[in-house]
Protein backbone atom coordinates (compact mmCIF):
# COMPACT_ATOMS: atom_id res chain seq x y z
CA UNK A 1 0.00 0.00 0.00
CA UNK A 2 2.83 2.40 0.85
CA UNK A 3 4.37 1.82 -2.60
CA UNK A 4 1.12 2.78 -4.29
CA UNK A 5 0.97 6.02 -2.32
CA UNK A 6 4.56 6.86 -3.25
CA UNK A 7 3.84 6.22 -6.94
CA UNK A 8 0.62 8.25 -6.75
CA UNK A 9 2.32 11.28 -5.18
CA UNK A 10 5.28 11.02 -7.54
CA UNK A 11 2.97 11.08 -10.56
CA UNK A 12 0.97 13.92 -9.05
CA UNK A 13 4.13 15.92 -8.33
CA UNK A 14 5.61 15.52 -11.80
CA UNK A 15 2.33 16.16 -13.60
CA UNK A 16 1.89 19.43 -11.70
CA UNK A 17 5.47 20.49 -12.56
CA UNK A 18 5.03 20.13 -16.30
CA UNK A 19 6.32 23.41 -17.81
CA UNK A 20 3.85 23.09 -20.68
CA UNK A 21 0.92 23.25 -18.26
CA UNK A 22 2.15 26.00 -15.97
CA UNK A 23 1.60 29.70 -16.36
CA UNK A 24 4.06 32.35 -15.30
CA UNK A 25 4.10 36.08 -15.09
CA UNK A 26 7.08 36.34 -17.42
CA UNK A 27 6.77 38.87 -20.23
CA UNK A 28 6.32 37.46 -23.69
CA UNK A 29 8.56 38.40 -26.57
CA UNK A 30 6.72 39.91 -29.50
CA UNK A 31 7.02 38.46 -32.98
CA UNK A 32 9.44 40.67 -34.98
CA UNK A 33 7.00 40.75 -37.91
CA UNK A 34 4.34 42.57 -35.86
CA UNK A 35 3.94 46.33 -35.59
CA UNK A 36 7.08 47.71 -33.90
CA UNK A 37 5.28 50.74 -32.46
CA UNK A 38 3.66 48.50 -29.83
CA UNK A 39 6.98 46.88 -28.84
CA UNK A 40 8.85 49.85 -27.44
CA UNK A 41 8.81 48.64 -23.81
CA UNK A 42 8.89 44.90 -24.53
CA UNK A 43 11.98 43.08 -23.17
CA UNK A 44 14.23 41.45 -25.73
CA UNK A 45 14.69 37.69 -25.82
CA UNK A 46 18.29 37.21 -24.64
CA UNK A 47 18.19 33.43 -24.28
CA UNK A 48 19.92 32.85 -27.59
CA UNK A 49 23.43 33.98 -28.39
CA UNK A 50 23.14 35.41 -31.88
CA UNK A 51 26.93 35.70 -32.29
CA UNK A 52 27.46 31.95 -31.91
CA UNK A 53 27.64 30.14 -35.20
CA UNK A 54 27.90 26.45 -35.98
CA UNK A 55 31.33 25.74 -37.47
CA UNK A 56 31.22 24.80 -41.12
CA UNK A 57 32.97 25.68 -44.35
CA UNK A 58 30.80 28.74 -45.01
CA UNK A 59 31.20 30.44 -41.61
CA UNK A 60 34.78 31.45 -41.04
CA UNK A 61 36.75 33.77 -38.80
CA UNK A 62 38.79 36.74 -40.03
CA UNK A 63 41.72 34.46 -40.92
CA UNK A 64 39.52 32.32 -43.19
CA UNK A 65 39.51 29.26 -40.93
CA UNK A 66 36.30 27.57 -39.85
CA UNK A 67 36.83 27.79 -36.09
CA UNK A 68 33.94 30.17 -35.30
CA UNK A 69 31.05 28.45 -33.52
CA UNK A 70 30.24 26.11 -30.67
CA UNK A 71 32.57 23.14 -30.17
CA UNK A 72 31.67 20.27 -27.81
CA UNK A 73 34.26 18.06 -26.07
CA UNK A 74 34.27 14.60 -27.63
CA UNK A 75 35.72 12.56 -24.75
CA UNK A 76 35.67 9.43 -26.88
CA UNK A 77 38.24 10.88 -29.32
CA UNK A 78 40.75 12.14 -26.72
CA UNK A 79 44.34 10.93 -26.73
CA UNK A 80 47.17 11.29 -24.22
CA UNK A 81 48.21 14.55 -25.93
CA UNK A 82 44.99 16.26 -27.04
CA UNK A 83 41.34 16.80 -26.11
CA UNK A 84 39.11 16.67 -29.19
CA UNK A 85 36.19 19.06 -29.72
CA UNK A 86 33.63 18.64 -32.50
CA UNK A 87 30.94 20.98 -33.88
CA UNK A 88 27.69 20.99 -31.91
CA UNK A 89 25.96 19.47 -34.97
CA UNK A 90 27.95 16.23 -34.47
CA UNK A 91 25.91 13.23 -33.29
CA UNK A 92 27.49 12.60 -29.88
CA UNK A 93 26.76 9.45 -27.88
CA UNK A 94 24.99 9.94 -24.54
CA UNK A 95 27.12 11.57 -21.84
CA UNK A 96 26.54 12.99 -18.37
CA UNK A 97 27.99 16.34 -19.40
CA UNK A 98 30.45 17.79 -21.87
CA UNK A 99 32.74 20.82 -21.87
CA UNK A 100 32.27 23.34 -24.67
CA UNK A 101 34.09 26.17 -26.42
CA UNK A 102 31.97 28.94 -27.94
CA UNK A 103 34.25 30.83 -30.31
CA UNK A 104 33.26 34.21 -31.77
CA UNK A 105 34.70 35.84 -34.85
CA UNK A 106 35.67 38.96 -32.87
CA UNK A 107 38.56 37.11 -31.18
CA UNK A 108 36.71 36.20 -27.97
CA UNK A 109 35.53 32.85 -26.65
CA UNK A 110 33.71 31.23 -23.73
CA UNK A 111 34.95 28.03 -22.12
CA UNK A 112 32.19 26.07 -20.39
CA UNK A 113 33.26 23.35 -17.95
CA UNK A 114 31.42 20.95 -15.68
CA UNK A 115 31.78 21.41 -11.90
CA UNK A 116 31.82 18.43 -9.49
CA UNK A 117 28.18 19.18 -8.60
CA UNK A 118 27.25 19.12 -12.34
CA UNK A 119 26.84 22.91 -12.48
CA UNK A 120 28.24 24.71 -15.51
CA UNK A 121 31.22 27.05 -15.03
CA UNK A 122 31.87 29.68 -17.67
CA UNK A 123 35.15 31.47 -18.31
CA UNK A 124 35.77 33.95 -21.10
CA UNK A 125 38.88 34.98 -22.91
CA UNK A 126 40.53 35.88 -26.20
CA UNK A 127 41.94 33.81 -29.02
CA UNK A 128 44.40 34.49 -31.86
CA UNK A 129 45.86 32.51 -34.72
CA UNK A 130 49.66 32.20 -34.46
CA UNK A 131 51.80 30.08 -36.79
CA UNK A 132 48.88 27.81 -37.72
CA UNK A 133 47.88 27.22 -34.09
CA UNK A 134 45.07 28.85 -32.19
CA UNK A 135 46.16 30.39 -28.90
CA UNK A 136 43.43 30.75 -26.26
CA UNK A 137 43.93 32.88 -23.14
CA UNK A 138 41.33 32.87 -20.37
CA UNK A 139 40.71 36.19 -18.61
CA UNK A 140 41.06 36.35 -14.84
CA UNK A 141 43.48 36.37 -11.96
CA UNK A 142 45.39 33.36 -13.28
CA UNK A 143 46.87 33.62 -16.75
CA UNK A 144 45.57 30.34 -18.13
CA UNK A 145 46.20 29.59 -21.78
CA UNK A 146 46.17 26.66 -24.17
CA UNK A 147 46.71 26.02 -27.86
CA UNK A 148 44.65 24.09 -30.38
CA UNK A 149 44.72 23.06 -34.01
CA UNK A 150 41.85 22.60 -36.44
CA UNK A 151 41.95 19.64 -38.81
CA UNK A 152 39.27 17.42 -40.38
CA UNK A 153 36.50 19.36 -38.60
CA UNK A 154 38.05 18.51 -35.21
CA UNK A 155 39.42 21.14 -32.85
CA UNK A 156 42.33 19.49 -31.01
CA UNK A 157 43.19 21.20 -27.73
CA UNK A 158 46.69 20.42 -26.51
CA UNK A 159 46.78 19.02 -22.96
CA UNK A 160 50.33 20.18 -22.18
Amino acid sequence: MRHLLIIFFTVLLFSSCDPANTTTNQPTVQNPTTDTTTQQNTPRDTTQNTTTKTPDATKTDKSGSSIVGKWIHSNEDDTDLVEVYRPESFNFPPSRGREALIISDDGTFEFITIAPNDARNKASGKWVLKNGNYQFTINGAKNISFTATLKDNKLKKNKA
